[in-house]
């Protein structure tokens, strides 16, 4: 939560919206975040409050603003300068932990930033994990009972105001609370009992213990009880009472770090417990590993599930082998543990031991004594944790990485990973070659600012808060062509393959980049290759279709002309006959080249429409502009002197040109304009050939 308020506050685009107090800028910001928060955090509150405390948004809530805030949190936050965080009572009777952060522009106090989680559940998680039933008791001072009732009734809770005289309770995960045992720790007053008591109800003993709840005004607003049926526990031996006791202390700590971890009220209770408590503490300071408790001679009394389960022996089967010493695969080790907690030491290590069906474990050994108020060693405790998939894991983990290392280093393409400041982290070979950086050079340097060019910088810095955050963004899971900046600035073509990758609670960026330029300029060629045609070099009939569509768009919302020049060399099929094709194809090149040196214009186009046909689009050149061009190619081709002694009206090649002009309207297209070009080259023919003929005059 408190790394979350750190990246809200770099974010500039929310600064600027909170200082002008713009609550849709501010509301359009960070609604995408909150539910990114929302999900992976389980952020309940996401608040923006301004240097008045008065609330500017509740992004979670944005109807509801306006009120001023007096929590203590924010209160605590405003006079200290600083980040506060701690738990609260709400309204409707459940607790949030709150954490607020000042925001200072130039020193001066622009506002608050806050994010809270409510944390109800956490009573019924520790329910089903320790098997204890817990109950919080809140003093009806602190609560509307108006406000308390309706709470309870959202969240599906009973509400008895008029139960207890000065308390409710507000959690319980016991869906019964029997009032036999509720007057056993509520004392006459109706205040919650200070003492631990044992009770016997329907046939069944109960152990409870208390403790204090206090918010983060360090107010006492309430009690905690934790209980557990021991009827079946109290048969066994005395020292499984003890476990119980300290399973009920233990959790009761957890709880307690949980609620005040923020305000460090978890040091100032634990030193309150006596040395009793952080003795047997250790007996179950992990319930998911195997605990064994023994006696000074190696006998063990106590075995949890976890250890049956690692080991396949009970307590009882254990005993009658020697005990516990005797799943050591090493005797000498088990004799070194032995030796140092029994002289008043602890021991952790990894050693070798076998389960009862001879299976070889890699095993984390914890061992301690337990000492009683006079210091003299009663019991010894042992903590097994079983580390043999870890240990395949880390000879998994470096063959990985020498293969990493190995592929990496032989990759045609860059691999770049990016931590989650922004700096670039990792840096192969193939980067070096095609970047033009060596690692030395890049290492602990900005990514985006080092390797994408400026324009993009405020896109990537953008998006770089959410990724922090979250792990995602709009490249994350995809393969993108962009551009990026090579050694001494020049900028080329990239196909980048971006992923992310969570490692020890930070987010970090994985970047395989394939430089592009050959690919790029092949693709160019083949574009140009589909636009040309493969004789002459001009464009082809299939690109004329293309651009005169968008042209006639375009002089459309213009308003101005678009002129079609049509063109046909005269008795090219007389040319063939007398000369032969390879003398054609020489022809219709020169004639081609010659045209495309009299248009000057880049949107003008030069195409080759049929065999010896070709056509000009000429946008934005009124009538007269392109009988000037198109005399213009008439003139130029008869100044090439290239012989035709097939041709019925000269001695050498000439060309017979159509002009048509339109101005684009609704009532008329393109093929209109073709038309009537082609329709003016046939009278152009009909009247004798080498001549330019304007359709309609």
């Amino acid at each position: 939560m408190c790394a979350a308020l750190k990246v809200v506050s770099k974010d500039k685009e929310i600064k600027k919206a909170l200082i002008k107090k713009d609550r849709a800028e501010l509301f359009n910001i960070t609604k995408s975040l909150f539910e990114e928060l929302k999900e992976d955090f389980r952020i309940t509150h996401f608040y923006f409050t301004g240097p008045d405390r008065i609330n500017i948004l509740r992004v979670n809530n944005p109807d509801k603003y306006g009120d001023i805030t007096n929590r203590f949190t924010t209160i605590n936050a405003e006079k200290t300068g600083k980040q506060f965080s701690g738990i609260e009572l709400g309204t409707f009777g459940t607790f949030a932990l709150r954490a607020v952060m000042p925001w200072y522009e130039d020193k001066k106090l622009i506002g608050f930033v806050e994010l809270a989680e409510e944390i109800d559940s956490i009573t019924q998680k520790f329910n089903k994990i320790f098997g204890l039933d817990i109950y919080i008791l809140i003093n009806k001072q602190y609560l509307d009972r108006k406000h308390w009732e309706t709470g309870m009734k959202m969240l599906g809770r009973e509400a008895r105001w008029d139960r207890f005289p000065s308390v409710v309770i507000i959690d319980q995960t016991s869906k019964v609370f029997p009032d036999k045992l509720a007057t056993n720790f509520i004392d006459k007053d109706g205040a919650p009992g200070t003492s631990n008591v044992e009770v016997t109800f329907n046939n069944r003993n109960y152990y409870s213990k208390y403790f204090p709840v206090t918010d983060a005004g360090n107010r006492l607003i309430g009690t905690m009880v934790i209980v557990r049926d021991i009827t079946d526990l109290k048969m066994h031996h005395k020292i499984t009472i003890a476990i119980v006791t300290a399973i009920c202390i233990v959790l009761a700590i957890i709880l307690f770090a949980i609620f005040y971890r923020f305000l460090g009220g978890v040091e100032k209770q634990i030193e309150s417990e006596n040395i009793e408590l952080l003795r047997i503490n250790k007996v179950v300071e992990s319930t998911s590993d195997a605990i064994i408790l023994a006696d000074i001679s190696g006998k063990a009394v106590y075995s949890n599930n976890a250890f049956l389960e690692l080991f396949g022996y009970t307590t009882e089967e254990l005993n009658r082998l020697g005990g516990p010493s005797i799943l050591h695969a090493d005797y000498k080790t088990a004799k070194e543990v032995y030796n140092s907690i029994i002289q008043g030491n602890s021991w952790k290590g990894e050693v070798k031991m076998k389960t009862r069906d001879n299976d070889l474990l890699n095993i984390l050994l914890r061992a301690d004594h337990i000492s009683d108020e006079k210091g003299n060693i009663i019991d010894l405790m042992m903590l097994y944790t079983n580390i043999t998939e870890n240990k395949q894991c880390e000879t998994a983990i470096i063959e990985n990485e020498e293969m990493f290392s190995t592929i990496t280093s032989i990759a045609n393409d860059a691999v770049i990973m990016m931590n989650d400041n922004g700096a670039i982290s990792y840096w192969n070979a193939a980067a070096e070659k095609i970047l033009g950086y060596t690692s030395e050079e890049v290492l602990g340097k900005n990514l985006h600012k080092l390797l994408s060019p400026e324009k993009f910088h405020a896109a990537f810095l953008k998006g770089f808060t959410k990724f922090k955050i979250t792990g995602k963004g709009n490249a994350i899971g995809k393969t993108l062509e962009l551009e990026a900046v090579r050694k001494g600035g020049d900028e080329f073509p990239i196909e980048l393959s971006l992923s992310s990758v969570k490692l020890k609670g930070k987010w970090l960026a994985v970047g395989i980049i394939r430089d592009i330029t050959d690919r790029k300029k092949l693709e160019e060629e083949l574009k140009k290759l589909s636009y040309l045609d493969g004789l002459t070099g001009v464009a082809n009939r299939r690109h004329l279709d293309e651009v005169i569509e968008f042209e006639w768009k375009r002089m459309m919302r213009e308003s101005k002309p678009v002129s079609m020049i049509m063109g046909d060399i005269d008795y090219f099929k007389a040319y063939n006959d007398t000369y032969g094709h390879q003398k054609g194809d020489d022809c219709l090149k020169k004639v081609a080249n010659t045209l495309k040196i009299v248009v000057k214009r880049p949107a003008d186009l030069v195409a080759r429409y049929g065999g010896e046909e070709f056509a000009v689009l000429l946008p934005g050149i009124d009538e007269k502009g392109a009988d000037n061009i198109a005399d213009k190619m008439r003139s130029k081709i008869e100044a090439l002197g290239i012989n035709h002694s097939g041709s019925q009206n000269c001695s050498v090649v000439t060309m017979s040109f159509g002009v048509s002009t339109i101005i684009p309207a609704t009532d008329n297209n393109t093929t209109d304009l073709i038309k009537t070009a082609d329709y003016a080259l046939y009278k152009a023919k009909k009247e004798g050939r080498n001549r330019v003929v304007i359709y309609g005059k």
